[in-house]
């Protein structure tokens, strides 16, 4: 005997939460909370170290956070890391929000910083393949990207010309520079430790 289909035209069984076969999750509902559950966790531990450190000048963990989230949980989800983490610190900083062009430049930043992650993490094949060059070497790359993108998002914000832009960024040489050696060596340094003490908790 047939099963009566819903109204819909399926039958009941037939039915599946859509995030389940979307752009963040495949499986079943467990494989789905499992994923939430996770990518909720680097999210407030992007945003609470945010915090804790935002204090002191030019060190943040936010960016290594938000990439070590792409390599062990995958590229989608990074990038949704990224994207969720940027925008709740910016909007729960007691300084205040970022005007819409430094905000869309962090979120941009950010989640590129979780994709990148994640595509290394597509490409592991042991415990030691990601050396600590190669963290500093990332971390430099996703803390310049991100300094010269936040950098021209002044560019609308303030009317600056081209003369002004430049000016701006040698005067905030030695910000640039310490953002910069500090993310490299926090990827050098703490990077590579997290993915070998974590990675067999996350399997691809």
């Amino acid at each position: 005997m047939r099963e009566r289909p819903s109204r819909e035209g399926k039958a009941p069984h037939d039915f599946q939460p859509a995030l389940e076969a979307g752009f963040l999750f495949s499986g079943d509902r467990g494989t789905m909370t499992r994923g939430m559950t996770r990518m909720s966790m680097f999210v407030a531990l992007g945003v609470a170290l945010g915090f804790a450190l935002n204090r002191i000048p030019n060190v943040e963990l936010v960016t290594s956070t938000i990439f070590l989230s792409g390599y062990l949980l995958g590229i989608s989800k990074g990038l949704a890391v990224g994207v969720v983490t940027e925008v709740l610190y910016s909007v729960l900083n007691p300084y205040g929000a970022a005007a819409p062009p430094l905000l869309a430049a962090q979120v941009i930043s950010m989640g590129i910083t979780g994709l990148a992650g994640g595509w290394f993490g597509s490409k592991r094949s042991g415990e030691s393949n990601f050396l600590a060059w190669k963290c500093g070497f990332v971390g430099f790359s996703c803390t310049l990207f991100f300094d010269a993108l936040t950098t021209l998002s002044f560019v609308p914000i303030n009317h600056f010309s081209a003369k002004q832009l430049a000016a701006s960024v040698l005067l905030g040489g030695w910000f640039y520079t310490a953002h910069l050696l500090s993310n490299s060596a926090i990827f050098a340094v703490l990077l590579p430790a997290f993915i070998r003490t974590f990675q067999r908790q996350f399997p691809r």
